[in-house]
C-alpha cells in the first residue's frame, strides 16, 4: 500500500550515509518529529523527545551527529568537551557601545526549529550535566535568576551521545554503574540506543563495499543503492520503491512537525496502559531499576510521533506497536544483562505477532530479532 511505501522509502532516503542500521534512522526520525509548536489550547504539554547514543569508542557517534548535523539545516551542534552550562543556555556579556550587561545566548537558544545535538556528555562537568537534565525536564532556559519571568521555552529535541571508557562493561551491573550516570539523568532521555559495531564478517564486507562505490565515484546515483536496498529488504510486487530527495524530506519532516496533534480513543489508551503496568509488575518481580510514572508519558510521545510520521491527527495500531516497541528497546538498554535477556526474550513472541503484518516495518525490525 501507500503507507508501507511510504515508510521505507522514508528511512532508505533519510541520510544514506548511515548504512543498514534502518532503526537508528527511525529514531532520529521520531525524535526531530516529536516537537510540535503550534498550540491551539490554552494548556501547555511538551511532546519533546530527547535521544541518547550510548556505546564503545570508535563505533561511529560522532560520524552519526555529523551526518543529522548536515542533512538538518537550523541543527546545532556542540561537543561536550570543554563546555560549560553557560556555553549550552546563555551568559552576561558586558557591551562596550552600549555600556551596558547584555545577554549571550548559547547553543540551546539557537537550536529553534531544528535539534541540538551533543557530542561526548562525560565531557560535562557534573553541575553543568545536572543543570543540562534539569533544562531537558522542564522544558524552559531560566535567563534571569532573580526574575522568573525571563524564561524561553525549550521546543526542540535533543539527541546527545555518551561514550564507554571501560573495556569490558560488567554485564550483571546496571547502566549507571558502567557509564557514570544516575537514573535521574538517564530519565530525561525518552529514547536510549545503544550503537554496536556490525558483528560479523559479512556486515563488515557489505560496509566496505559500500564505502568504496562511494569514495571511488562507482555509483554516481544515490537512486541505485536506494533501490537494490528496499528490493533485499521487502519483496514488493506492484510498486517499486521511489527514491525522495533530501528537501523533499525536510520539508515533508517540517510538515509533520507542525500540522498534525494526534488523538487516542478508549481502546488505544487501554492497550498503553496494560503494557505498561504489565512491564512495571516483571521489572518489580526482577527486582530491577525503579519504572517510574514518567515512562507512560514517554510511550505517549513516541507513539504520537511515529503517527505524525504517517500524516495522521488519530493513533493507529500500528503508531501504537511501533511506540511500544522502541521504549522497550530503550528500557532494556539500562537494565543488566539478565535482566535485558530474559525481559527481550518473554516478549519477542509479542512484538513479533503484532508486526506482522506490517511488512515495511520488517526493515527495522531484522537486527532486532522481531522478524520472524
Amino acid at each position: 500500500t501507500t503507507e508501507q511505501r511510504l515508510l521505507s522509502c522514508l528511512l532508505l532516503s533519510f541520510i544514506p550515509d548511515i548504512f543498514d542500521n534502518y532503526y537508528l534512522k527511525l529514531l532520529i526520525l521520531l525524535t526531530y518529529c516529536s516537537p510540535s509548536q503550534k498550540k491551539k489550547t490554552n494548556v501547555k504539554s511538551n511532546d519533546t523527545i530527547n535521544m541518547l547514543i550510548l556505546g564503545d569508542i570508535s563505533v561511529g557517534k560522532s560520524k552519526v551527529l555529523k551526518l543529522i548535523s548536515d542533512f538538518f539545516p537550523y541543527s546545532q551542534y556542540l561537543t561536550g568537551q570543554g563546555s560549560t552550562i553557560k556555553g549550552l543556555t546563555s551568559s552576561l556579556k558586558h557591551d562596550k557601545l552600549v555600556g551596558e550587561w547584555v545577554s549571550e545566548g548559547g547553543l540551546l537558544t539557537m537550536a529553534k526549529n531544528g535539534i541540538c545535538l551533543i557530542e561526548g556528555l562525560e565531557g560535562l562537568l557534573s553541575k553543568d550535566l545536572n543543570s543540562l537534565c534539569k533544562i531537558l525536564d522542564q522544558h524552559y532556559i531560566q535567563i534571569d535568576q532573580k526574575s522568573s519571568l525571563d524564561k524561553m521555552e525549550v521546543t526542540f529535541s535533543t539527541i546527545a551521545t555518551l561514550n564507554n571508557f571501560n573495556t569490558v562493561p560488567n554485564p550483571s551491573l546496571p547502566f549507571f554503574l558502567n557509564y557514570g550516570l544516575n537514573d535521574e539523568s538517564i530519565s530525561r532521555f525518552e529514547i536510549i540506543h545503544n550503537l554496536e559495531k556490525n558483528g560479523n564478517l559479512e556486515n563488515e564486507k557489505n560496509l566496505a563495499k559500500f564505502l568504496l562505490a562511494r569514495h571511488q565515484g562507482i555509483i554516481h546515483s544515490k537512486r541505485k543503492i536506494k533501490i537494490n536496498k528496499i528490493n533485499s529488504k521487502i519483496k514488493m510486487s506492484d510498486h517499486r520503491p521511489e527514491c525522495l530527495s533530501e528537501n523533499f524530506i525536510n520539508k515533508y519532516l517540517y510538515y509533520c512537525r507542525n500540522n498534525f496533534s494526534p488523538k487516542y480513543c478508549i481502546l488505544d489508551q487501554s492497550f498503553i496502559l496494560k503494557f505498561y503496568l504489565d512491564l512495571k509488575r516483571e521489572t518489580h518481580i526482577l527486582s530491577s531499576l525503579s519504572f517510574s510514572s514518567n515512562f507512560l508519558e514517554t510511550i505517549i510521545r513516541i507513539v504520537s510521533s511515529s503517527a505524525k510520521i504517517h500524516l495522521r491527527n488519530q493513533v493507529s495500531e500500528k503508531d501504537l506497536s511501533i511506540g511500544l516497541l522502541i521504549f522497550f528497546e530503550s528500557w532494556i538498554q539500562i537494565q543488566p544483562q539478565f535482566t535485558a535477556s530474559f525481559l527481550r526474550s518473554k516478549y519477542k513472541r509479542f512484538f513479533s505477532r503484532i508486526f506482522i503484518k506490517y511488512k515495511d516495518c520488517h526493515i527495522f525490525l531484522e537486527k532486532k530479532g522481531y522478524n520472524q
